[in-house]
């Protein structure tokens, strides 16, 4: 009886060192217990203290032609305080056939937040949204060669990610799974990118105009403001 007892403690410890090194190694889930996280189309923009309304997902969806960049963004807000994060991405496969879309295509960037201090309009009926807003794509090897990958609790964080659709491509719907890495975590993210028959040529010719005022511009570098700015 003495040495089944024995036995069965040294089974125990077995496991419970398996347990100890299994730790040692970044976890895989769909979920994460350190952070939110939230799939977004390229147009969204949430401030950096923001609360955000979506539901949760952990989506990415491309839809684009041949000779194209179409782009999406994996934002997170932190539960606690993050000191490292990461996107590790792959080759995107097409779902019926040998077609691939090369991770070397894809690019990543860490949004950079600016903050806006000194609104141009303020009075009783408006109130301006000063704060940190999304705004400078820094490549993300240079945002960790800087150490700032990092991100207080209560803040949010946003990736964004090119898609370099090539001429050659096949028309079609192509399939993979990112990695969003915060701290020791590993988060699936499934990508999906459609593909049509149609060529963006190299030469655009469509006319374009933008509405804006050169003290729109100016207004943004606050105290420095005078006409030389302009």
């Amino acid at each position: 009886m003495i040495k089944s007892k024995k036995a069965g403690s040294l089974i125990l410890a077995g496991f419970m060192a398996l347990g100890l090194v299994a730790c040692e190694k970044p976890v895989e889930s769909n979920t994460s217990k350190v952070a939110k996280v939230y799939g977004m189309y390229a147009t969204e923009k949430y401030m950096q203290d923001e609360k955000i309304t979506a539901e949760e997902n952990t989506e990415l969806n491309f839809v684009g032609i041949k000779n194209e960049i179409q782009s999406a963004q994996i934002t997170f807000t932190a539960l606690e305080q993050i000191t490292s994060f990461d996107l590790e991405i792959t080759d995107l496969q097409e779902k019926n056939g040998e077609a691939v879309i090369s991770k070397d295509l894809i690019d990543v960037y860490a949004e950079r937040y600016i903050e806006i201090y000194n609104p141009l309009i303020v009075d009783a009926t408006y109130q301006p949204l000063v704060g940190y807003y999304p705004d400078a794509l820094v490549p993300i090897e240079r945002y960790q060669t800087r150490g700032e990958d990092r991100e207080e609790k209560g803040n949010n964080q946003s990736l964004w990610i090119d898609v370099n659709i090539p001429v050659s491509a096949k028309a079609g719907t192509y399939v993979g799974t990112f990695k969003l890495v915060l701290e020791e975590e590993k988060i699936d993210i499934p990508v999906t990118l459609k593909i049509y028959d149609l060529e963006m040529p190299e030469q655009v010719n469509a006319p374009s105009m933008f509405s804006i005022w050169y003290q729109n511009i100016a207004n943004g570098e606050g105290e420095n403001l005078d006409e030389n700015t302009y």
